[in-house]
C-alpha cells in the first residue's frame, strides 16, 4: 500500500514538472519582445474617438471648417518661445484636456494641425504620447526626425504623423543617433498635408 502511495506520488510530482517545462519553438515567438507591441488597430476602428489616423481625429481633420466642429471644442490660448496662438481644446467627456488643434495659418476658418498630448489616443500603428523613439523606430521606417531653432522643439515624422520627442535640439538638421532610444514622444500631431 506504501509503495502505491509512493508510485501515485511520484506519477503526480512528473505529471506537473512536464507542465512547468519551458514551451516549444512554435510558443517562444509569444513571449518575444515583439508579441509585447501593442496591437496595430484595424481600419475599422479609426472611427473610434481614441483612435488618431493619419488624417484625423474624433472625425476632425486638417482642412476641415472650423464651424462645423465648434461644439466640441473649447477656445483657448497657446503661449510659447515663438508668440501667443489661439487654439481650440479637445476635451474627453469628463472636460479632461486631449490635445489642441490651431487654424490653418493661411486661413483662419479652417482646421489646421491637430496635437494629441494625452497617452489615451492611439494611433492605428499602435503609437501612443509616452512611448519612445525606439518604439517609433520598431513600427516605422524613414522617419525624420528635425530640430527647431527658436525652441528645439524636436520631431520625428512619418507621412502627415509627427511625434513630438522629449529632447532639445536647436538646429533643423539632426543626427537620430544623438537621441537616446528612451527618449518619450510628448505628443502626437496631424499635420495639415505637406507640413511636417
Amino acid at each position: 500500500m506504501k509503495s502505491t502511495s509512493i508510485l501515485i506520488k511520484a506519477l503526480l510530482l512528473i505529471g506537473t514538472m512536464a507542465g512547468c517545462q519551458p514551451r516549444g519553438k512554435s510558443d517562444a515567438r509569444e513571449d518575444s519582445i515583439f508579441a509585447q507591441r501593442t496591437t496595430t488597430a484595424s481600419v475599422a476602428d479609426a472611427n473610434s474617438l481614441d483612435i488618431i489616423s493619419s488624417d484625423s481625429y474624433q472625425g476632425i481633420s486638417p482642412g476641415d471648417k472650423l464651424a462645423a466642429h465648434e461644439d466640441e471644442l473649447v477656445k483657448s490660448q497657446l503661449v510659447n518661445g515663438e508668440g501667443n496662438f489661439t487654439v481650440y481644446l479637445i476635451l474627453n467627456e469628463q472636460g479632461g484636456k486631449i490635445g489642441y488643434l490651431m487654424p490653418d495659418p493661411n486661413d483662419a476658418t479652417m482646421v489646421g494641425d491637430i496635437t494629441i498630448t494625452s497617452s489615451t489616443p492611439v494611433t492605428t500603428d499602435g503609437m501612443r504620447v509616452g512611448m519612445t523613439l525606439g518604439d517609433l523606430f520598431n513600427r516605422y521606417r524613414n522617419l525624420e526626425i528635425h530640430g527647431s531653432e527658436i525652441e528645439g522643439r524636436t520631431t520625428a515624422s512619418k507621412d502627415q504623423l509627427s511625434f513630438r520627442l522629449d529632447a532639445e535640439k536647436h538646429t533643423y538638421q539632426v543626427d537620430p543617433r544623438e537621441i537616446p532610444l528612451n527618449t518619450k514622444i510628448t505628443e502626437i500631431s496631424i499635420n495639415r498635408p505637406s507640413v511636417k
